[in-house]
């Protein structure tokens, strides 16, 4: 059993631009080894870039730490990885917002400090919540959906490279259920409002920043260069989209970038 007393020490790891960890990311961060918790999304919520968490996690362990996987973006998705311990949200499966839960392989990690359930617990449990999040679980809608969403982002993004688009870590192994694509030459804001007024929802960065102007930290983080970055966007897949979804996003991508380059003219 970990036990680490304060006061903790919290380090940022920045990935290189292609936005995942590779076999030697330990020795291109400034990662050292000894005991510590290391917290690494499996999918990252704005790129869909998969990180190779059970590669992460034999060299966590082999230093003598812990690994939180962040699986929100993958849970219900993609298969779970090998971690110590991994957090899950509802809504990023279709289930109720604002309940989640954390799978700890070894319970002796985490020390009680809860009133109920021998500590492990604080308040009541949201029992209509955990129902919901189970039944959206059970209904495998977005594990389902993976193989068509997968042809349906293929399809869109040769069409996005043939109209000068560019795919943000396209070398990178990504979920079909997110993509972050920049359209060089216009600005994000210009093409959320655009997109917007067609009836059409992406955003800057992530779904919880979809109302900001603000250029996207995760972009930042991974070296992009600003002209690049600053004419990002951020687009989800779902059960429900449909080629004709693809085809819509499609024709009004082509009209922004025709207004701009007349405008540019």
């Amino acid at each position: 059993m970990m036990r680490w007393s304060r006061p903790w020490a919290a380090r940022r790891l920045c990935l290189p631009w292609t936005g995942w960890a590779s076999s030697d990311w330990t020795s291109s961060t400034n990662y050292s080894p000894g005991p510590g918790l290391v917290a690494i999304q499996q999918v990252n919520n704005e790129t869909g870039v998969i990180q190779p968490l059970d590669a992460v996690a034999e060299q966590v362990r082999s230093a003598g730490s812990l690994l939180l996987a962040d699986c929100a973006q993958g849970a219900g998705k993609l298969a779970l990885p090998d971690a110590d311990l991994i957090a899950i949200a509802a809504h990023k499966v279709g289930g109720p917002p604002g309940f989640g839960a954390l799978l700890v392989r070894d319970i002796a990690t985490l020390r009680p400090s809860g009133g109920q359930e021998k500590g492990y617990r604080r308040g009541t449990e949201n029992l209509p919540s955990a129902a919901g999040f189970a039944a959206a679980i059970q209904s495998r809608a977005f594990a389902e959906a993976m193989p068509r969403l997968t042809q349906l982002r293929s399809r869109l993004e040769q069409a996005i490279v043939d109209n000068c688009g560019i795919i943000i870590a396209a070398e990178a192994e990504r979920s079909p259920a997110i993509a972050a694509y920049a359209m060089p030459g216009v600005a994000s804001a210009s093409q959320l409002v655009q997109f917007d007024l067609a009836g059409i929802s992406v955003s800057a960065g992530s779904a919880c920043s979809s109302g900001s102007m603000k250029p996207s930290r995760v972009l930042e983080a991974m070296g992009l260069p600003p002209a690049i970055a600053s004419c990002a966007i951020r687009v989800s897949f779902g059960p429900n989209t449909s080629e004709a979804d693809v085809e819509r996003f499609l024709a009004e991508w082509r009209r922004i970038r025709d207004r701009a380059a007349a405008r540019a003219a």
